[in-house]
Formats: structure tokens, sequence, C-alpha cells
């Protein structure tokens, strides 16, 4: 069996504004060399080597072992060399590229067939962030006029989950009113939650929000149809803002709208 030896680069994310939808990968390079030897050995150079684990918990090792049980396939004895090209801790996404190594290191040594695909599903967080990325590019497009695209353009796999497992009511809500087809997700923390929708579908969406409350909300919940503002915060100005668009909200009431 042949050494082999792969790269990963340095990644940059968030971008300014968008949080955890964008990034760019850099010219900025950590490396893997694998070789077959007598038994397992981690050694590690370069930018802060002294701070990474050489042993079974290595997140290179940890990575290879994942992609081989995946396989089906155990992997053999290895001697693992990684020179570390960019720090840890400084934003530069050194865990993520420690898991990229070792999955395309375990990949030429085990499964060089896997599809590239599926080695993205076993870099879960990379895979949820590239979805949301996605759907992310899609929203300048159905804000734009585009209703079809409402419904994809605001699925969520980041951070939805984590929050509505604190409220099952709106999980429930959520799961119901995009079933129906209503481009629903939850407004910032929550537990509130917002449709998008044409003006001429908003009397339909409030009506299938009324039978979803009835159906797996308790009390507290209501219903409230709102426009979009076309101005932001005023100040000593006689009359009432305008708004376009209708958007249903199903809010949670309380002490203050959330």
């Amino acid at each position: 069996m042949d050494t082999v030896r792969v790269r990963a680069p340095a990644t940059t994310a968030n971008l300014g504004p968008a949080f955890d939808a964008a990034g760019l990968a850099l010219d900025w390079w950590d490396e893997l060399e694998a070789t077959p030897g007598p038994a397992d050995a981690i050694q590690v150079s370069g930018e802060h080597a002294a701070l990474l684990p050489t042993g079974p918990d290595s997140l290179v090792a940890v990575a290879m072992r994942r992609l081989a049980a995946a396989a089906g396939t155990p992997l053999p004895p290895l001697r693992l060399s990684v020179v570390k090209g960019f720090p840890l801790g400084r934003g530069f996404g050194s865990s993520a590229a420690a898991v990229v190594l070792g999955l395309l290191a375990a990949r030429e040594l085990v499964a060089p067939d896997l599809p590239a695909t599926e080695l993205l599903a076993l870099a879960l967080p990379f895979r949820t962030a590239a979805h949301t990325a996605g759907r992310a590019a899609l929203l300048p497009l159905a804000l734009a006029g585009d209703a079809e695209l409402l419904l994809p353009a605001t699925e969520d796999l980041l951070h939805q989950p984590e929050r509505l497992a604190r409220t099952p009511a709106a999980a429930r809500l959520l799961e119901l009113l995009r079933r129906r087809g209503h481009a629903a997700f939850l407004s910032g923390a929550g537990p509130s939650l917002l449709v998008l929708c044409p003006r001429a579908a908003a009397a339909g969406v409030a009506a299938d929000a009324d039978e979803a409350l009835a159906a797996a909300a308790g009390d507290g919940w209501r219903v409230l149809q709102l426009e979009l503002a076309t101005t932001g915060a005023l100040g000593g100005v006689r009359g009432t803002p305008g708004g376009s668009a209708g958007q249903p909200g199903v809010d949670r009431a309380g002490g203050r709208r959330r």
C-alpha cells in the first residue's frame, strides 16, 4: 500500500452578516501524510503542534475511523504525519480541516470509489452549512417576487432544530404549516413563527394557521396578519407608515412580542 498525501485549506466563515451560511477557502494549508507501518502513530509539526493530541482522540484519526466504519473496511496500521500550516483557535477552521484531512486520506486508503456526496455526508456540519447556504442564496429571488421559491428558500437545518426542541408546540406548528406548502420559519430565537406569502394568499395562510393552532398548540398563541414595513424607525414624522406584502404571524402572546 502506497503513502497517501492530502491537503486541506484554511477557511473563513460568515463573511460578516452571513452567519454559518457563507465562507471561503484560503490558500493556506494543512497537510497529512499517511504511511503504512507496524503500528499506529501520529506526529504533528508546524503551527501549535504541541497543542494537538497524538493519540486515538486526534480529529484526524477519528475522522479516518468514521469513514472506514462507514465503508465496512478496517484501516491498516498507519503512521500519520500532520503538518499544520495555520494556527488553532484563530477562526480559520482548523478543526474542520483536520476532519477533512482524515476523511480524504481514509477514502484513498479504503474506499477510493466513495462519491464526494457521501464523503460530505460523513462531515455533517459541513453538509448542513452547505445546504443552508444554498437555501439562503434563493432568498433574494424569492423576496423579489418569485413566490414559488419562498418555501425552499426558508428551509433551515442549522439553528431552528435546536431551538424548536425547546418549544414542542412551535415545532409542531412549523411542521404543519410547511407541510401545507407555506413558507413558515422561526422568528428570531422564537417561539413565534412567521409565514412569508404574497398578499393575495394571506387570508388562506391565516386560515391554515388558525387550523394548525387548533390542532397543535395550547393557549397563548394567536395569528396576526402583518405587512412589511417600507421604512425604518421613525421620529418626528406625522402619519402612518405604509406596507407591502402580507405576513401572517403565528405569535406566542406574553409580556412582549417575541
